[in-house]
């Protein structure tokens, strides 16, 4: 499970499988949406428009990972394409800051010290920066950045980038949206989204509400919904979803079958 994307030929040398399928992993920016500019959706927008994903896939990701479209990946059967275009735009980027009215703006983003968070770090600085902005990184162990900068009364962060994949406890579109926009520390102190905007805050857990009482299509369009607002408001947003990469030895199991979320599936796995 969860193989470097380094480690394929290696593996596949040694006569391993090795299958790769799109997966819930991501390395997400998350906003202090109580502080200002950040507490603009316009001004969020412009940060995550400013990336360049595809870029950020081909190089420090080796492929293997497939552009954040919507909060949910394409893999995930209630996947919609919001209306609101979070893709790579440099001009739209650039304009939605102006008419936000922001110019000149320095930016503190903090990290995750992860090797593979940490190499993504050059460009979206450098990308950011092609705005006009100026960027200052700062690294630490999540333990810490967790502790010490966002679970705390009144945090003074501007930028988180880290990752995250919930697809450990299920890919329900409920458990992968709750777990960041529910009504707990991701909203509350985190990013602060049901301090800073209640309204739009509640909007979504009605949205979640009525989605799980709902199946079939009307289930889906209201995820959908869901889907919409995140994107709208973009307090916290995927950048892309990493492939899962699995590998499993031909000569010790049969029937292996890899998976697109966390863990291994072994139904019908027998040993050889």
């Amino acid at each position: 499970e969860a193989v470097p994307a380094s480690a394929q030929e290696q593996l596949k040398a040694a006569g391993w499988n090795v299958e790769s399928k799109p997966g819930y992993g991501n390395p997400f920016l998350m906003f202090n949406t109580q502080k200002a500019p950040f507490d603009k959706p316009e001004v969020r927008r412009a940060i995550v428009k400013a990336v360049d994903k595809q870029k950020l896939i081909s190089s420090s990701l080796e492929g293997q990972a497939v552009e954040a479209t919507s909060f949910l990946p394409e893999a995930n059967p209630a996947y919609k394409k919001p209306s609101t275009d979070l893709s790579y735009d440099k001009d739209a980027a650039t304009k939605l800051l102006s008419d936000a009215g922001v110019s000149g703006l320095e930016v503190n983003l903090v990290s995750t010290d992860h090797p593979w968070i940490l190499s993504l770090v050059p460009q979206i600085k450098s990308d950011l920066e092609a705005l006009g902005l100026k960027v200052n990184h700062t690294q630490m162990a999540s333990s810490d950045l967790y502790a010490n900068v966002t679970d705390v009364d009144n945090p003074n962060y501007d930028i988180v980038l880290a990752p995250g994949d919930p697809s450990v406890f299920g890919t329900d579109p409920g458990i992968i949206i709750s777990w960041w926009n529910g009504d707990n520390v991701w909203t509350k102190k985190r990013d602060g989204w049901q301090v800073s905007d209640p309204e739009s805050f509640n909007k979504l857990q009605s949205i979640m509400d009525e989605a799980v009482q709902l199946d079939g299509d009307a289930a889906k369009a209201k995820w959908g919904e869901a889907q919409d607002l995140l994107a709208e408001k973009t307090v916290i947003f995927p950048l892309v979803f990493r492939n899962m990469i699995t590998g499993s030895n031909p000569q010790k199991v049969e029937g292996f079958q890899p998976i697109s979320s966390t863990g291994l599936q072994l139904l019908g796995v027998s040993a050889k």
